[in-house]
């Protein structure tokens, strides 16, 4: 008996290792044409951004085998350590460090892909889901158009996070029905990773997710479980997630310190929160993803913003939904299938934002101030309805749903949508003119209505005849002329054709070298031999310039900005703050004062298809003697004058001067100097000759981290120019270095090792315990 159990449960696990050897080969073929190539994986945002922080990483660690700290390409210098989205400590992108970084993105986002269908069909399976039913949620959750319209948008911090939903919810879940500690401290570790995959938003949601689950557990099992296990529930809820936390400690120190001092500190408004939100009108995508067009081959019409698309595309499938649909009643009366009901029917509510009445309320929750974009929670109804289609098949299989109401709604559907399917189809001109009159209200190029009308059409001809094919397996199976398994086979090749025939155009290549490719203008800026920073007049090399080629640029595009850079830089172009700000491509009088404080001698200027050299230049070193302390508010005006010389004074805030150094100016004949010696990113070097105690004023950002040595000792460091790191010296010859070595990083980073440590340590206790048991 006992060989005949363990045979049966050598089969089961076989049988489900085929369903997921399927979901896995699957990854590889479905983006062969890239793999086949010899390109990259297209991602616009992984261009722009995510390629040039990965690639500074790779080769920080290549050359000199350490991480870098600081990032001195942008922004005139910002904290690299901080920057959660470059997701330095994310363990499963290992790769980073291994491969050239456009080949490392192309094999993690096939990596991911793979964990996420394997981690949703455990969890489906764990849900005792069928196998049939837990390989249709897991290709749902990968293939559908959020996921992969993301890809396309090439969001790597999206994909690190989104993929272990799943695998939370398993440990979440299977902690919250046998209270097993085990269960919660893995949920934990796995929360920790997800949130070092660099997408605070997506966590965030994760949370709130978590939180719910764990409210419905308690209220659904309020007269079943007893007070002591209500408590031992929400107890490890609270502790999962503080062991998520600290187990990014390692990024959250460093990466909160530097949002207390971003333009992001204190929360954001309500009109930037809500930027985003997904129109009501935008749920008909669910349904026909493509029938506002796709940027993908220009025919995006419903806005220029063609970021909308992907932020907004919420299509799981047309007959994933249908299914949904005609098995919720069944699936409502399931207590997982419930809960995900209220999951996917809350993300859409709060996806709409602004157009929900009850949103200004829920702005003043904690987190949701924080955040812009409220339609990036449309990854929780993404991951509900691959849950509820997973299961759906499976009452669809083994109940005949095909009778009554469910049939005469779905026959009128078919009957009354034909007249228009054949309109748009077959009398294009007449189309076109509703499209104008009805749709776009007579405004716009009529010329560009036969596309949007073209579109249109090519989008309801696709629904309905997905709709007619679903509407014959019903019939079919309820006339009893198809099997079960020819059923289940029809209805699930009918999804991955639907899913495939959308996700596949958005896998795209694309040729790096394009844009690697050095012009002789970056050449210059890289072969000039002094240390200075560059200004780009114009947009004829790409975002963040300066980290793709290697110069100093006191510009760039990032979410995190420091607020002081941006006030900063808003009052020499006579600009208010502007918390909204994510790019400083915006600067066009290069030669006002504060801009050339921040060291810049050269200016791309794209018009002109030229360098031009700022005179007179700043250098990034200067000695001065004299003083003036000021409140805040008055710094920036101050320095505005025409009277105020950057070489010959230096403001400080009168909450942080120095105090009992009295500067003096030197002789006329006296001669001084300071000059940088050695220059990396984490550490600079230089050596100041004064004749009179002054001030070394270094165009360096100050910022919490940067320590300073004067001869050996340790040294203050003060903000002056509002900006700038200054150091008091007194008369003689000094050997100074700045090394970057934050405080948050190493608390964070002794939170992260003692948590990794006492969770595995638990791990392996809880595992003896058991095994004792077993043995007694």
């Amino acid at each position: 008996m006992k060989m005949k159990t363990k045979t049966k449960g050598a089969d089961h696990i076989s049988r489900d290792f085929i369903w997921i050897l399927f979901l896995t080969v699957s990854v590889p073929v479905f983006f062969g044409k890239v793999m086949l190539s010899g390109k990259s994986l297209y991602g616009s945002d992984f261009i722009l951004q995510f390629f040039p922080w990965k690639n500074f990483l790779y080769e920080a660690v290549k050359m000199k085998g350490s991480l870098p700290f600081w990032n001195p390409y942008l922004f005139s210098g910002t904290p690299f350590i901080a920057n959660i989205q470059a997701s330095m400590f994310y363990p499963p992108g290992f790769l980073y460090y291994l491969l050239p970084t456009d080949t490392a993105y192309l094999y993690t986002t096939l990596l991911h892909c793979i964990l996420g269908a394997i981690f949703m069909y455990l969890f489906m399976r764990f849900l005792k889901c069928s196998r049939a039913g837990a390989f249709l949620s897991g290709f749902i959750f990968i293939y559908n158009g959020y996921f992969m319209a993301h890809i396309y948008a090439g969001h790597l911090s999206f994909v690190q996070n989104y993929i272990w939903i799943p695998l939370i919810f398993l440990f979440t879940t299977k902690f919250m029905e046998t209270r097993e500690v085990t269960n919660a401290l893995w949920a934990g570790l796995v929360l920790g990773i997800q949130i070092l995959g660099g997408f605070p938003q997506i966590a965030f949601y994760t949370l709130l997710a978590i939180l719910l689950l764990c409210f419905y557990f308690s209220w659904t099992g309020f007269q079943t479980i007893g007070l002591s296990e209500q408590c031992r529930i929400w107890a490890g809820t609270i502790f999962l997630i503080f062991l998520g936390f600290s187990i990014a400690a390692i990024q959250l120190f460093p990466t909160y310190e530097f949002t207390q001092l971003s333009t992001r500190a204190g929360g954001i408004g309500y009109e930037f929160a809500t930027m985003d939100s997904l129109p009501p009108k935008n749920l008909l995508t669910f349904f026909f993803p493509l029938l506002f067009g796709s940027p993908v081959d220009g025919s995006y019409w419903v806005n220029e913003k063609t970021w909308e698309f992907w932020e907004y595309c919420g299509y799981t499938g047309l007959v994933s939904i249908v299914a949904v649909l005609f098995a919720v009643g069944k699936l409502r009366s399931s207590r997982m299938g419930l809960f995900f009901v209220f999951l996917g029917l809350t993300a859409i509510l709060l996806s709409f934002g602004k157009y929900n009445p009850l949103y200004p309320l829920i702005y003043h929750l904690p987190g949701f101030n924080t955040f812009r974009i409220p339609a990036q929670i449309l990854f929780l109804y993404v991951f509900a309805i691959a849950v509820l289609c997973g299961k759906s098949l499976d009452i669809l299989v083994n109940f005949r749903m095909f009778h009554g109401p469910a049939k005469c709604i779905s026959f009128s559907i078919l009957v009354f949508c034909l007249p228009v399917v054949i309109w748009s189809s077959a009398f294009p001109e007449g189309f076109r003119r509703f499209v104008f009159d009805f749709i776009l209200f007579g405004e716009g190029s009529f010329d560009r209505v036969y596309q949007i009308a073209f579109t249109v059409s090519q989008a309801l001809f696709k629904g309905y005849c997905l709709f007619f094919a679903v509407f014959v397996a019903f019939y079919l199976k309820g006339k009893g002329s198809i099997s079960r398994g020819l059923f289940t086979g029809i209805w699930v090749g009918l999804i991955m054709m639907e899913l495939g025939t959308f996700s596949f155009p958005l896998i795209r290549t694309f040729d790096m070298r394009k844009v690697l490719k050095e012009g002789r203008t970056i050449q210059y800026l890289k072969d000039n031999p002094g240390i200075s920073r560059s200004l780009i007049d114009g947009k004829c090399l790409i975002e963040n310039a300066g980290l793709w080629y290697g110069f100093q640029d006191v510009q760039g595009y990032d979410p995190l900005i420091l607020r002081r850079y941006m006030e900063y830089v808003n009052k020499s172009q006579g600009l208010v703050p502007d918390n909204k700000v994510v790019n400083l491509h915006y600067i066009k009088d290069y030669t006002q004062k504060l801009i050339r404080m921040l060291n810049l001698e050269f200016v791309v200027a794209c018009g002109a298809g030229r360098i031009i050299k700022v005179d007179p230049f700043i250098p990034r070193c200067y000695l001065v003697h004299a003083q003036k302390i000021m409140h805040t508010d008055e710094i920036l005006n101050f320095m505005m004058a025409e009277s105020f010389n950057p070489q010959q004074t230096v403001v400080f805030e009168s909450s942080d001067a120095p105090r009992n150094f009295s500067p003096r100016k030197p002789a006329r004949d006296a001669k001084e100097s300071c000059r940088i010696t050695r220059y990396e990113n984490d550490k600079i070097k230089l050596v100041a000759d004064l004749q009179a105690p002054g001030f070394l004023v270094l165009s360096e950002i100050s910022y919490p981290g940067w320590q300073a040595y004067v001869d050996g000792k340790k040294s203050d460091i003060f903000t002056g120019n509002y900006l700038f790191r200054v150091l008091p010296l007194l008369e003689g010859h000094h050997e100074i270095s700045f090394i970057f070595r934050p405080l948050s990083f190493k608390i964070g980073a002794g939170i992260s090792l003692a948590a990794l440590l006492g969770a595995i340590f638990l791990i392996f206790w809880n595992f003896g315990a058991k095994r004792r048991q077993w043995v007694k």
